[in-house]
This record gives structure tokens, sequence and C-alpha cells, in this order.
């Protein structure tokens, strides 16, 4: 049985989960992705590091995430109040996305709470790719990877996790440094989860290879997941929300 591993460290306000309808912008002299991100989470909880429903960007190897949350929503969001939000933030993801991304695709992009951050690429309700702290997120129909015991060490008394794929019907229990192929797609664990406070998450990608996306490629742009890159721009202002005589007109 799969289990997801939870390991709070990092509040939920410097944390997202978004899911992006990607389209190309044919409006310069370059290449890029738009679209708006939606946040998965309910109200119960902050909605994201960039608010609910962010501006999102690729352009070659950068998304950028901007805010789009107005003045009123940050001073009377109780999330916003207590945990802030950023005005915008770009996230280094390898160039292996924007050599596949279509019209249509579906992308999943979050970042957990031990900091490290993940993304699946989705087309037609299939994964095409998925790639860093993907444990798990949401792999299309006919794939999820979790942690687990391992099978092979239990037999000897040993208590030691590792990585299980379900692809296929075929569970895989992978650890750090393996690849495998399964059908169409190519599996490659960069690293196991790390203890600690945060921690690190557990670095994987599953790609389905083609000739513009290579296993070099997929290798090379996992081991930089595992170094997360991100560059954040200034918090948004939030006022304190006004009490009913203070607007009364």
């Amino acid at each position: 049985m799969l289990q997801k591993l939870i390991v709070m460290a990092i509040p939920p306000g410097g944390t997202f989960d978004y899911v992006i309808t990607v389209k190309e912008d044919t409006r310069g002299p370059t290449t890029k992705w738009i679209g708006r991100g939606h946040t998965t989470r309910d109200r119960s909880i902050h909605p994201g590091m960039l608010g609910s429903a962010p501006h999102f960007e690729l352009f070659g190897a950068l998304i950028t995430l901007r805010s789009t949350e107005t003045a009123r929503s940050r001073r009377w969001n109780r999330h916003f109040r207590k945990q802030g939000i950023l005005a915008s933030a770009s996230f280094e993801v390898c160039e292996a996305l924007a050599t596949i991304v279509r019209n249509g695709d579906v992308l999943h992009f979050h970042r957990w709470a031990t900091g490290d951050y993940g993304l699946s690429l989705i087309r037609s309700r299939s994964l095409v790719l998925a790639m860093g702290a993907i444990v798990g997120a949401f792999l299309g129909l006919e794939i999820k990877v979790g942690i687990g015991p391992n099978p092979l060490l239990l037999k000897r008394g040993i208590v030691e996790a590792c990585i299980k794929v379900l692809i296929q019907n075929q569970l895989l229990n992978l650890t750090e440094g393996q690849e495998v192929d399964v059908g169409p797609f190519y599996v490659f664990v960069e690293r196991m989860f790390r203890d600690g406070c945060p921690g690190q998450a557990a670095i994987l990608s599953i790609a389905q290879l083609s000739e513009k996306l290579t296993r070099e490629m997929i290798m090379n742009c996992t081991k930089r997941f595992a170094n997360p890159n991100i560059s954040t721009h200034a918090e948004l202002p939030v006022e304190p929300a006004k009490q009913w005589w203070q607007v009364w007109p």
C-alpha cells in the first residue's frame, strides 16, 4: 500500500499547490507559455504563497507566478493577514518542460513544506512529464508515487524506506540513483527523502521519452530540482481588517 509522507515545517503561506491550463503566448517574438493558476486548497487553509489564482508564465527554464490578489482580498482574508502573500516568485525548472508542453496541457505545480517543489504535466488525463518533489502528487490516472518499506530488506529484518511507484499496474520499489523503463515511461530517482527540520523531500522524475525528451535531459533536470532555485519578490502589503464602525458611511 502506498503511503504519503507528510513533513510539516514551512507554514502553508510559504507553500502552494496550483493547477494551470497552459496556452502559448503568440504576441511576442519569443515563445512563452501562459495561464492562470488555481489553488487546489479549500478555504480553511492558506491558498498558497502567491494567493488563490496567480498569473503563470513559462519562458525557457523559468516559471514565474504573479499574484492577482486585490488590496481588498488581502485585507479581509484571515490567512493573508496571518502569513502574508508574495507579489511574485520565479522557479528554475529546467528546459525539459518548455520542450514538450502544448496548448491545452494541464500543469500541476506545487511547493511542499520542506521547501522542495515539483510539477506534473498532464495531457488527455495521462502523464507526460513529472519532476522534482512528486511523492503524493497527482500524476494522471495511471501512476501513483508514495513511500513505504523496502520489501527486499524487510525480509532480512531491516526496516528501510524506498520510493514506491505504481505504474500501469506494476509496483516498483526504487532507491536513490535507480532508473527503470516501464512501457513508454522512464523513471529516475535522484534522492530519497531526508529527515530533519524541515528535511528534504524525495526527488525523482517520470517521463515519456521522445526525440526531444531524452534520458540525459531528464537526469540532468532532476538533479537541478534537488537544489531548488527560487527568486521571490516583495511581500504584498496587508492592511488589518477594519471593524464595522470604521467603514460605516
